[in-house]
Order: structure tokens, then sequence, then C-alpha cells
């Protein structure tokens, strides 16, 4: 634990500028004192060197550690120290064998100077600084120390510091949560120590090296047993619970193994044994325990599976990872594998949940190892620092952040010789060979102690404060060339082993031997009494109670042989066992001989039993003694006999078995010679009966001496324990049962009407029964039946039934046209007008549906809406005739059918349309009447919605033509629609019929008149007589023509296709004055009666291509109807058409 006290003077001693202070030269030649008895022989020259320095230098002097305290770091002067080899300084992470000074932790860090004074740097928030404030600093200042008390040793977590101080005692400060400062105070989220906080460690023993991480801290004792204390959430306390503790608590090593090295990570912690063994518990969810599993947390340690042949030297734990260093020099990592940090490649991504080989080169071997959160770091033989994982701040020194993680060891940028380092987090601080401190990584808040914050710090930079100077530890205390951690035998010969001067070097001492100083030449032999079993070992064993020992050297006792003992320890002989005595191999003392057995000899490994018939009642017995009459003893070993049992009897002494009481009899005490008859109303049918039996419910006996009871009769009854006799059943009860205890009341549905019953009787039919003990039955009520034998209930009458007697087997289902709407119902009701019910045993009537219709009540069937007539309702006494317009064609309707364009119907009720007459039309639907077609159309078929129009060549000559008529000789037609042909016009002709136009008259013939077949030539048609005398007929014809136009003159003839109508609306007369209703396009008027004063065009009247209608009445007076109406004739006087006046 203490620093190598010569090279401690040698630092000392190389302190020019410190030794020139005068009256100082009394405390050094005082230390010189103190290590002069703590140091070998074979050091003696190098202190009388140092003597000869001493005499040299007259004004010597050394400040005290208070004054360097009361001193600013600035104002010290720069100590030199020189080394031979650089592997031999330093320290080895988290190993009792050497002492850590200076600690990276998440936000802060600390060191241990050579003056053995302690500074920080960094946050300050829960005063981890621990200088009685919480102001951070970016430069260390000194930590305010523990009075009387010199660290040694210093472990930095997230917000909390400890340290190991030269007397075993452990102090912390910074953030109690969790209990972490270690005192059993109670602790809360802003539990600030600004001042060290002694740790509560078991009495009379101290720390050897202790380790913090974030929530909790660990320490080897000087007995090698490992406390923790703190954050417990995963098990990390390795006690077996996850609690958080206040105060150290034990680990429980497998074994009680003592430990060498500890190291805490995140929410885990590993450790390495005497043995060499490693172990790791707590958090497991990334395989970081390396026990091969992912199992959840492991509450007490679990050994890490490390290679057959391969012993760890250093361990060391991160947050879901660890790392080892082995005893090859080469080291191996295990867990979570993100960013790189098992330092296997780019290529190995897994996790893994057993250690691993980092990737290292083959000649490359290392002495350090230490790893923060997610980044480790490792120093080699040859010099170089090498680090691996989480580069996101820097940590491994490449000198740039641009990179986030490499996955391979990576050399440190710079010609750095450091010696040891410290990784917590995402910072690292490390010792250079001349004792100087250097930081990089994460500077968050200051904690690379260069005076800056919140700049990240990628490459290696001294710590800012003068001296940088600090302890280093030497890590080869016995100078054999070995490492500490590498050499089994790091602190020289120590008890349990010896030199041995073949080899040149220590040895352990081999089994039944010890020896207990250190340096010893030879081992020595363990005397008689005495063994050891174990190598190493610093004492014997005495031979435990039971065994001896009687040769030296021996690696195991002998125990006692069977029939010796031995109640003391280291003894070299056993004692003989005494008469009623016995004792097995190894045994402390002779054991009596229990009851039941006798030893008749001495020295034996084993009692006798006693023989059947005897017994032995006291322990330690020589011999045994024979049962009395009366008792028995039936197996060996008895240590008293046995008295007859109750149901048997003894009638001989040194019996070895008793006799059973036989059928009918009974022993009801102890050790009886004859045994009793049954009592009457008892029994036992059983031999060996302890008592006799009652007659139980339902038998009786009448006799004594029985082996069985009699069974009551069917009919019968017992209701008590051992009766004489049975009794008959009551009225109302019966028991078809033989042995029955009670008689059984008439169940519901049945009667008992007599004595003795042996079985009850069921109701009949149309009866029943709902109570007990009954000894008639009820007969079913109105409304209700009883359908079957044995009821116990009357039923009511289900809905659509009903029952008018009593008594009754079955309900009457509703008859058709009626119904039963309710349970239990006396008589039917009946259907009500509307609606009908056609089956039997229905609940309700159905109502008529809709094209049907019930005129009475108690129909049993509805009747269908008849042709002519509908009903769109249910529930309807009769239907709906068809309305005008419309028609039912058949029964059953539902609703009215409108009669379709072409069809009509004027009346009510009907089962069918009329379709239109030819002449005739309907145009929509639902009329009530049909419309004839207007001159100029016809329809010669049925049924049409429309009229056709009179072709060309055709015309039809009045209201409602059934056909067109061919125009006659003289006549032609040019249009559609026309109610009569056109007359030929002056000088023209038409010789054929149908035709659509006229002829003009030949060259040198003309026609003189209209709706003429030929022309003549002039003055007569075939010679000029013909023509004089037709010309004398026209004078004839215009003269009386003349006379009837004047006559007509005043009168006024309306045209008739003026006053037509639509066939919706009335005619009107044409001499009313009011306005004529507006007619609808397709419709068709009927013609108005016409003016008989004004001539009128006939049928055969044609159409000339003036759209005049041209004719010669009877008179022979020639007329033309102009297309607005007016009428104009012929005046044969001038030879010009005139206005009809």
């Amino acid at each position: 634990m203490n620093l190598d006290r010569a090279r401690k003077l040698q630092c000392y001693l190389s302190r020019n500028a410190e030794l020139s202070h005068g009256g100082r030269i009394k405390p050094l030649l005082n230390y010189v004192e103190n290590v002069f008895f703590h140091i070998r022989t074979r050091d003696l020259v190098a202190f009388a060197l140092i003597l000869l320095m001493l005499g040299m230098s007259a004004s010597f002097g050394i400040a005290s550690q208070d004054e360097r305290k009361s001193t600013s770091l600035e104002d010290d002067t720069t100590l030199l120290l020189t080394h031979s080899t650089i592997t031999e300084i330093g320290f080895s992470a988290d190993s009792i064998y050497t002492n850590t000074t200076i600690a990276a932790g998440t936000y802060n860090g600390c060191a241990i100077l050579e003056n053995q004074s302690m500074v920080c740097w960094g946050d300050n928030e829960y005063g981890q600084l621990g200088d009685g404030t919480t102001t951070g600093s970016a430069v260390p200042i000194y930590v305010n120390v523990a009075a009387n008390e010199t660290p040694v040793e210093v472990t930095v977590g997230q917000v909390t510091a400890c340290a190991l101080m030269e007397s075993g005692n452990i102090y912390c400060w910074g953030s109690g949560y969790y209990g972490k400062m270690g005192n059993g105070e109670p602790w809360n989220d802003d539990y600030v120590n600004t001042e060290m906080r002694q740790v509560l460690l078991p009495e009379g023993q101290g720390g050897q090296t202790v380790s913090i991480s974030g929530g909790h801290i660990c320490t080897i004792l000087d007995n090698g047993d490992v406390y923790c204390w703190g954050r417990g959430n995963q098990g990390q306390l390795g006690y077996g619970g996850t609690s958080n503790r206040n105060i150290p608590t034990k680990v429980n090593l497998p074994g009680q193994r003592s430990a060498i090295a500890i190291s805490t990570g995140t929410f885990m912690t590993c450790a390495i044994t005497t043995d060499g063994m490693g172990y790791c518990w707590g958090e497991n969810d990334e395989g970081q325990l390396g026990n091969g599993t992912t199992n959840s947390r492991r509450m007490t340690p679990a050994e890490v599976l490390f290679p057959s042949g391969y012993t760890p030297v250093s361990i060391s734990a991160g947050d879901d990872f660890a790392c080892a260093l082995m005893d090859n020099r080469k080291v191996m990592c295990w867990g979570e594998n993100n960013d790189g940090r098992l330092g296997q490649g780019p290529l190995a991504t897994d996790d893994e949940t057993t250690p691993v080989w980092v990737s290292m080169e083959d000649s490359e071997t290392a002495h350090f190892l230490d790893i923060g959160t997610k980044s480790a770091c490792m120093i080699l033989d040859s010099g170089e620092t090498k680090c691996w994982g989480t580069n996101e701040d820097g940590q491994i020194g490449q000198g740039d952040t641009d990179i986030d993680y490499y996955s391979t060891p990576t050399e440190v940028n710079g010609n750095y010789d450091f010696v040891a380092l410290s990784i917590n987090s995402d910072t690292i601080c490390a010792i250079t060979s001349n004792a100087e401190g250097y930081c990089w990584g994460d500077n968050e808040a200051g904690q690379t102690g260069r005076g800056s914050i919140d700049t990240d710090e990628p490459t290696p930079g001294e710590i800012s404060f003068t001296p940088n100077h600090l302890m280093l530890d030497d890590r080869d205390p016995d100078e054999d060339g070995i490492l500490s951690i590498f050499d089994p035998f790091p602190r020289g010969c120590i008890p349990g082993s010896w030199f041995n001067s073949t080899l040149g070097d220590c040895q352990w001492n081999s089994p039944g031997h010890y020896t207990d100083q250190a340096e010893l030449t030879q081992e020595i032999p363990c005397p008689i009494g005495s063994y050891q079993p174990n190598t190493g070992q610093s004492s014997c064993l005495l031979s435990p109670p039971g065994n001896y020992t009687d040769v030296e050297a021996s690696i195991t006792p002998t125990p006692c042989p069977a029939g010796q003992y031995q109640p003391a320890e280291g003894q070299t002989a056993c004692l003989i066992v005494d008469l009623g005595h016995f004792s097995l191999e190894g045994s402390v003392e002779q054991t009596p001989c229990p009851k039941g057995t006798f030893q008749d000899s001495a020295g034996q490994s084993t009692c006798l039993d006693a023989d059947p018939g005897y017994y032995v009642d006291i322990e330690g017995s020589n011999s045994q003694f024979p049962c009395p009459s009366g008792a028995y003893s039936q197996s060996s070993g008895s240590h008293s006999c046995t008295n007859a049992d109750i149901g048997y009897h003894v009638p001989y002494s040194a019996s070895s078995e008793q006799s059973e009481c036989s059928l009918g009899t009974y022993s009801d005490t102890v050790g009886l010679t004859d045994c009793k008859l049954a009592s009457p109303g008892h029994y036992t049918d059983v031999t060996g009966a302890t008592t006799d039996f009652a007659c139980s419910f339902g038998f009786y006996q009448p006799l004594s001496g029985q082996s069985l009871c009699l069974e009551a009769d069917p009919g019968h009854f017992v209701s008590n324990y051992g009766a004489t006799e049975q009794i008959e059943c009551g009225l109302g009860f019966f028991q078809s049962q033989s042995g029955s205890v009670g008689c059984t009341p008439s169940t519901p549905g049945n009667y008992v009407n007599q004595t003795g019953a042996p079985a009850q009787t069921p109701c009949d039919s149309g009866y029943y029964q709902n109570q007990f003990m009954s000894t008639e039955c009820r007969a079913a009520d109105q409304g209700h039946y009883v359908a079957e034998t044995g009821s116990l209930l009357q039923s009511k009458c289900e809905i659509g039934s009903f029952s008018a007697q009593i008594a009754s087997v079955g309900c009457t289902s509703a008859t058709p046209g009626h119904f039963v709407s309710i349970e239990g119902a006396t008589n039917q009701t009946v259907c009500s007008n509307g609606a009908f019910q056609p089956e039997y045993g229905q609940s309700s009537c159905l109502n008529a549906e809709a094209g049907h219709f019930v005129p009475e009540s108690g129909a049993s069937e509805q009747i269908p809406c008849h042709t002519g007539t509908y009903q769109n309702l249910v529930a309807m006494t009769s239907c709906i005739e068809a309305d005008p317009g419309h028609h039912v064609p058949g029964t059953g309707m539902t609703e009215q059918i409108i009669c379709a364009a072409g069809s009509y119907q004027s009346n009510s009720g009907q089962g069918s349309c009329r379709v239109s007459d030819p002449g005739h039309f309907v145009r929509i639907s639902g009329l009530t009447e049909q419309t004839k077609c207007i001159e100029g159309w016809y329809q010669p078929s049925e049924g049409k919605t429309e009229c056709l129009q009179a072709e060309p060549g055709h015309f039809a000559s009045g209201m409602g033509s059934v056909t067109q008529t061919e125009c006659g000789l003289g006549t032609f037609e040019d249009r559609a629609g026309a109610s009569e042909c056109e007359d030929a016009h002056i000088d023209h002709y038409v010789d054929a019929i149908g035709s659509i136009s006229q002829s003009p008259c030949p060259t040198g013939t003309s026609q003189p008149l209209v709706g003429q077949s030929k022309c003549v030539w002039p003055f007569g048609a075939e010679s000029p007589a013909i023509l004089f005398a037709l010309l004398g007929a026209i004078l004839v014809f215009g003269l009386g023509g003349w006379t009837v136009m004047r006559r007509r003159r005043d009168v006024t003839v309306t045209e008739a296709d003026e006053h037509t109508h639509s066939v919706e609306a009335p005619v009107q007369s044409v001499y009313e004055t009011e306005p004529e209703p507006e007619t609808s396009a397709g419709q068709f008027l009927e013609e108005p009666e016409a003016d008989l004063s004004r001539p009128t065009p006939p049928p055969h009247a044609k159409m000339n291509e003036q759209g005049q209608l041209v004719w010669v009445d009877d008179a022979g007076t020639a007329y033309a109807q102009n297309p607005d109406g007016s009428m104009v004739t012929f005046n044969v006087t001038t030879g010009r058409w005139e206005p009809l006046e």
C-alpha cells in the first residue's frame, strides 16, 4: 500500500532547489532512519551513498506538507525524476499491488502529487473537488485532505471522488446520492459533500485499493475481502440483493476467495481472486459478465469464462463491456461491441458473451489496461499507448473527432512515454515516466485540467499546474524484473513460501508443510498431531476431534477407526470404546447404545438389537430383558414391551405377538386375555375389534354376539344407532330400499295412501301434486293440463290453446279463424274483421295482406281482391275499385295499374283498359277517353298513341278517318296531311289518281277550269261547236255564280282549323267572344260547327302551289280558300279571282 520509501528518498534528494533551505536537515535524517529499518541488507550500499550526499550538503532543507499547501501551485519548483525502466514505475489499475495516483472521472479529475498532497479539477456542483466549495475549476486546486491522513490512491466517478489513505482508511466526497459516502448517513437527490467523509469499513480492516463508477464504490480490504456500497439496482454490489447500501457490504466471492484486483463499471463490477479466477456481477443484458449468457442481472459473482490456460492479471469494467489483461500480456474483452469497443476490427460487430482477443500484432505485448464507459486503452511493453472504441470527444487521441470510433487499437498521437493512465467516462488522464500529468478527450466541464471548458481536447495535453509532478508507485518492489501483476511473489518470499536457492526464487510450501515467517530458506514439516492439505500455507492445522496424525508432514488427518474415538484436537491416537457403547469411524466421542440395543463387549462399532419378546429401556445397557406376561415385543431392537392393543389379547408372557379378537367379540382396553361379546343392537364384523359397533341407521339387531346387523325391510326404517327393531313408514311416506334410516316423503307428482308402503304412487294424467307427503293428487284447473303421470305441477295451456275442463290431460288448439294469445286460457277468441287465421293453435290472427280483404269475423282465410279492385293496406275488410283511366287485371293486387298510352278506361272498377279504336288515338297513359284523328290524319289500327298523316297524293277528309283516300282524276296533293285534294289549276290537268302534282296543258290547248283531267282546244275541247257551247255554259254559270256571291257577300266564314281544341278542353262556340284556349303540341281539336252561309271546301278540294284549296261547287262557281282562311271566287266576266264578300 505504501510508496517504496527508498525510491521516495531518491526523489527528495534530487530536489536541489528545495534542499537549499537551511535548518531543515533533521526531518530528512529522521526519514532516512525510518527507511533504514524497513529495507533489506542488500540496500545498505545505496543508503551509504545517500548519507555521503547528506554530509556534502550543509544547507539542505525540506518544506513541510503544511508549508507546501500554504504556497500556491504556481510557486512550486519543478521536480525531476530519473528511472531506469519505464515499466517498473507507475501503477496497475485497480490492483492491490500498486496505488492509482491519477484518476479521470466523468466531469472532473484528481491526482496525488509527489509530496502526497492531492489536487482536483473540473466540475464541482456536488463538492467533488473537495476544496470546501461548489465552485468549479478548469485547473487543479488543492483538496482539503482529512486531518492526520496521507492520500496514496485516488478514484473519481461521475460526481463523486474517493481516496485511500496511508492508514488504510477510505474517504469520499461529492455527491452522496445512493449512499456513496459509505458512512451510514441518509441521502437524497441534492446530497452535497464539499469535505471528505470517512467510509465505515469493518472494524480492524483497512483498504488496499478502491474503485468507483457512476453510482457505486468497491474496495479490497487487508484480508482480501471485497466490500461495496452505493447503488445496487442491478445487483452490482454483489451481496445478493438490489437495494442501495450506505455502508460497505461484503461481496459473496465463491469459496470465500480473496481478491487482488477490483473494478467498478456503470452497473457491474469485476474482480480477480488470488487463485487467478475472474468474476463479474451486476447487469448482463449485453453479455458483459462474460459467463456465456445474456440473462438478467446477477446479484452475486459469476465466473468469467476465460480460455483454458490463460489467467487474468488486470481487469477493468466499463458501461456494457469489460476487458482483462492476461498473463500472456495480451488483452481480451467481452460484452457489447457498439463503436468497436471490443477492439476486434471493423468486421467484428457482434456482442460477445465470453472473452475474445483484442486485435494486436503478434509482437505486441501490454503491461497496462484500463477502460471507460465506451472506450479502452492499453500501454504496450514497447512504450506505445493504444486506444480503441468511441472517439466522439477525441478520447482515442488522434487529434480529431471526425471519426466516431476506432474498432482496433490505435496509437495515441505524439511521442509520450506514458506509464499509467485512467479512464472513467470519455476523458483520459495519464502519467509520463517523469511524473507529468496529461489529459485529453471530453472537456465539457474543464475535466482535462488544461484551463478551458466546453472544448473537446482530441490530443494529450499537459495538465495546467506547477509543478506538474505526480506520485509514481513501484510496480516491481522486489526488483526481480517482473511487474507485480505478473509476479506470483510480488512482495518477496512471504509466509507460506520459502526461498529455493536451487531455483533462485520463492516457492510455495508443499502440502504437509508450512513457513510462518518471510524469507525462510526451507519449508517446515507439520508435526505429529497436525496436517496441511494445501500449498502455500503459513501454518498447519491441528488434527480435528475424531481424527489423529501420528506422522510428520501429514497432508490429511486419519479418522479414528470404528470402535474408537477422540474428543480432543491435535491428538496422535484414539481411545477404545467402553461396554454398552459404540463408535463409528472418525467419532469425536463414544456413543451409548440407544434404548432397544445393548453391547456386552468393549471396542465395538455397533450395538446389538434386543430380540423379539425382549426389550432394553435404558441407554448404555450391556444386556436385554424379557417382556412380562400381558405384553409383547414383536420386533428386535425394542426399548420397551407393548401391552396387548385394544382389539387384541396376549395370553402368555415373553410373547412376540398379540392375538386378534374374533368376529362378534371385541376388546376395548389393553392387556385383556379374553374378548367381550357384542351387545344386542351391536355387532363386530372384523377380527381385532376394539369395541362393539352400534347398528347404524337403517339396521337393527335383537341378539348379542353377532357379527352383523339386519337391514330394515322396504316400507320400514331404523332412525337410531343400536336399534333392536324396525319401524313402519306412515301415510304420505314410503321406503323402497332396505336398510333405510327413515322413510321418504312422497315427492311432488306422487302420493302414498297406506302405511308401510314400499313405494309411492304417481299421479294419473290430468292430476298433479306439488307438495311432499301427500296422500292424494289434485285435478288440473281450467286453462291447465297435466299430460303425464307423476307430474308435480299442472301446466298452463300454451299460447294458441285452451282448456275449459278440469283434470285435462291436454289443451285444445285454437281452431282456424280463432286464436289464444295468453297462457292458461279457458276459451278461444274469434278473429275480427280484416283478420283471419287458417291454422290451428295460433296465438294471434293474421291481418289481411295487401291485395286481400276479410269482410267478416272468424274467417279462416283472406279473400283476394277481385279483378278491377285492389287493396294497398293490410287488415282491410274490402277492396278499392280501380279509378277511371286505370285497371286491375288480376285478383289479389295491391295497386291499380294506369292505362297505358294507346288505351283508356272511362269507368271505374275495371279489370282491363280499352284500346283506342281505328281513327282514334290515346296519346298518354291514364286517360279516360280516346281522341278522334283530325282532318288530314287517319289511323287504320286500334290501340295507337297518335294518328298517321295523309300522304302526298292522298287526303283524309273528315274527323276520325280510318283510311286515307287517293286523289281522283283532275285533282292532286303534293303535301302530307291534307283533308282534300287540290283541283288541277286552270290550264293544268291531272289524268291519274293519287297524283302528287298537276301537268300544264300542252301547247295549243288550254283548260279554263280547275279540277280537270285533260285540256281542250280554244273555243272547244275538240271542235269549235263544242267550244262555243262551253263558253255559253260558262257564261250561264258565271251569271249564276255572280248571283250567289251577291247573296252571300255579308256572310262571315271562319276556318275550321282555327277552332280546334285540346282533347282535354271543352268545345267552344265560334260565336263566343272569349279568347280560345291554347292547344298543346301534338293535341288535336274536334271541328266546331261551321257557318253555313259561307262555302266550305269540300273533300275533293285541291291545294295548289300557293297553298290554296280550290274547288267548283254544284252551281259551277269556282272557289279558292287562302291559307289565312279568306276566300276568293273566280269572276268569269273579268276572268279574275276576286275576294268573296
